[in-house]
């Protein structure tokens, strides 16, 4: 291993940090409006590579240690590296969340939450333990989203050292591991994209990105041997014009991804930046220009660039609206303020050691972590109290599709987040007395809700009923799990709570009962599964046999365009034209709506011959007079979001259902 690399590792490689800053330009642009590059983001998969380069090339260039003195100066060197600009970044930004997002908002909380396991380098798991879809609006309001990344290679830095030290005597066996390990990493994350439950687990784990920094880790053992056999005319080609089509052919990557997915890309960016890095090793064109002051000044900073763009474009969408203007003072003040963290906090504390030993510095570097950790537990603390006490006024929808039932036990923690993103569906004596609640009047029936969040929104239709009626609630309510499940999978979690959920339905119903489903209805292939037609048939056959009515809420309009969620809470004073923001509607033709739908109510046709009634909404939130579905009735939002019904939609449902209920009551 002491020849692993011919070219001297004490040569610091300015074209590397050029690759940097276009990695870390695509991904800010990208963030601040994804048309401008669409897979911009894709330069995260870039860094990953680099990392493995530069990691590998300074375990080279480090002197032979005993085991404890290599790992100690390894990870003091990380802590010192890392987690001084991280620290400022995550206390600074936590203190400007306090005032800008709402004090009752689930996003500040998030982002809270986020920041704690971001200073222990797990914000990755945290954020796929919470089910965050990467893509989606809701997580672009959370102020640490970005850190996931930092988790994977931090993760990443936990296996690699132990290997190179095993391995640091024969190139060939750590080549050879890394390899293998890369190739199952690869497969790993490959399979998991093929399940449809398995995409998060294949963005956010470090396993399944372990081949992009592997790929970088075997190019610095590689690259300059091979580098060192080619021929001049060879390396000339590499140099000077390979190098300059594989940077334009990155280009294309970002705006184009070149495959099929979110992730498709990746493999290709992975192949371009090995490339990339590979032709720099001799000084052709692209080297050059990689080299030119003002990349390289980017480059160096730009984990600083990195830390500070997102949670300043995530304060900026809670104040104004993201735009060219606004995305030029994003850029400013992100620009700065990494200028002036580096000159400030980065390079004095990468530079110096802080105490004289590694393991002190560790020691410091833990505390630092513990108290920033401390402070934002205490404002995630503080939050989840103001969550529990927020209860939205009447013109904003509730705040995160929950079902309260005023008066009652039944609330959002108990009954909606207690079933969600868990594998422990089983009914306890806690859940049936929390989200239970007996008819108010003896000849009341009860209502049991059944469903996803698509059930959850309409509450405030049971809860009106419950006060004017007197019926008795129970709510069974699981997030992006439809009921009945579109698939049968003993093994999988929306099953398993479709299987818990009939057994209580059947053994708790009686004469008289409802059961309302309502479920997301983004059918694949845009029909209704087969294992969903002959459950619901099951459970109508079953529930009417013991004189239950079984209501089915038709599929309602969805909207592509999505809701800014600071949207969803009342609107303060630095808030500068959000209110007008916020009263813009959504719209969509309703042909392109009935498309969609009447496949749907087609197959549900010969369910209502045996029994099913089928609760009609779409033609309410639909105006067949008119050529446009809207977001808004009459000045009013009747959307929480794209799909999911506000507080004032489902009150506008209201009377529709009622009269459902009291025809039933009369034709009896």
């Amino acid at each position: 291993m002491n020849h692993l690399l011919r070219q001297s590792p004490n040569v610091y490689r300015p074209s590397v940090d050029g690759l940097r800053a276009v990695a870390v330009i695509a991904v800010i642009i990208n963030h601040l409006n994804p048309d401008w590059i669409p897979y911009g983001y894709l330069g995260v998969d870039v860094f990953f590579v680099i990392s493995g380069f530069v990691v590998t090339l300074s375990l080279h260039h480090k002197p032979q240690t005993n085991f404890k003195e290599f790992i100690l100066g390894f990870y003091s060197r990380r802590v010192r590296r890392l987690y001084p600009a991280l620290i400022v970044v995550v206390f600074i930004s936590s203190l400007l969340a306090l005032f800008v997002m709402h004090p009752g908002s689930q996003e500040r909380l998030t982002s809270m939450k986020t920041g704690m396991f971001s200073l222990a380098g797990l914000s990755n798991l945290f954020l796929l333990t919470q089910r965050t879809d990467y893509f989606g609006i809701s997580a672009q309001m959370n102020l640490f989203l970005h850190t996931w990344s930092l988790g994977v290679e931090e993760q990443f830095y936990i296996i690699f050292p132990l290997l190179w030290f095993l391995l640091r005597r024969s190139r060939i066996a750590l080549i050879l591991i890394v390899s293998l390990l890369g190739v199952a990493s690869c497969w790993f994350q490959h399979a998991l994209l093929e399940q449809h439950w398995g995409f998060g687990f294949a963005f956010y784990l470090m396993p399944t990105r372990f081949w992009e920094l592997a790929a970088g880790v075997i190019l610095a053992c590689l690259a300059p041997q091979v580098w060192a056999l080619m021929h001049s005319g060879l390396k000339n080609v590499m140099a000077n014009y390979i190098s300059v089509l594989s940077l334009l052919y990155l280009f294309y990557i970002f705006n184009n991804g070149s495959g099929v997915g979110k992730l498709g890309g990746v493999p290709l960016a992975v192949v371009m930046t090995v490339l990339l890095l590979f032709t720099l090793e001799g000084a052709g064109w692209l080297c050059r220009m990689l080299s030119l002051a003002p990349l390289v000044a980017v480059g160096v900073r730009s984990y600083g660039l990195y830390l500070w763009h997102w949670p300043l474009i995530v304060l900026m969408r809670w104040i104004f609206d993201i735009n060219i203007y606004t995305s030029l003072v994003l850029v400013g003040l992100t620009i700065s303020l990494s200028w002036l963290m580096y000159a400030m906090i980065e390079n004095p504390l990468r530079r110096h050691r802080w105490r004289p030993h590694p393991a002190g510095e560790l020691a410091l570097g833990s505390l630092c972590m513990g108290m920033t950790t401390l402070f934002l537990g205490t404002f995630a603390l503080t939050g989840r109290k103001a969550i529990s006490s927020y209860s939205p006024p009447a013109a904003f929808p509730h705040l995160a599709y929950a079902p309260e039932i005023a008066g009652t036990t039944i609330n959002r923690e108990r009954c909606f987040k207690r079933f969600s993103f868990t594998s422990n569906v089983d009914l306890s004596v806690d859940d049936l007395r929390n989200c239970s609640i007996t008819p108010k009047k003896s000849e009341a029936p009860t209502l049991f809700l059944v469903g996803d969040s698509f059930a959850a929104h309409l509450s405030p239709i049971v809860s009106r009923l419950r006060e004017e009626q007197g019926i008795g609630v129970e709510v069974l309510l699981r997030a992006q799990c439809p009921f009945p499940s579109r698939r049968s999978d003993p093994d999988d979690d929306c099953t398993r709570f479709e299987n818990v959920r009939f057994k209580r339905l059947v053994s708790a119903s009686q004469p008289g009962d409802v059961v309302l489903l309502a479920s997301s209805s983004r059918e694949l292939g845009g029909e209704y599964s087969d294992h969903f037609l002959h459950r619901l048939t099951q459970i109508t056959d079953e529930l009417m046999s013991k004189g239950v009515r079984v209501i089915f809420q038709s599929p309602i309009p969805l909207f592509t365009r999505r809701f800014n969620p600071v949207c969803r809470y009342p609107l303060r004073w630095f808030q500068w034209d959000a209110e007008k923001r916020c009263s813009l509607p959504n719209r969509q033709m309703r042909q392109v709506a009935e498309n969609r739908i009447n496949p749907l109510l087609v197959q549900l046709a010969p369910l209502q011959d045996r029994g099913l009634e089928l609760w009609d909404v779409f033609s309410l939130l639909c105006t067949p007079t008119v050529d446009e579905c809207q977001t808004h009735r009459n000045g009013i939002r009747l959307y929480r979001d794209h799909a999911h019904l506000s507080a004032k939609g489902a009150e506008f449902l209201y009377p529709s259902f009622l009269r459902l209920w009291n025809d039933d009551a009369k034709r009896r």
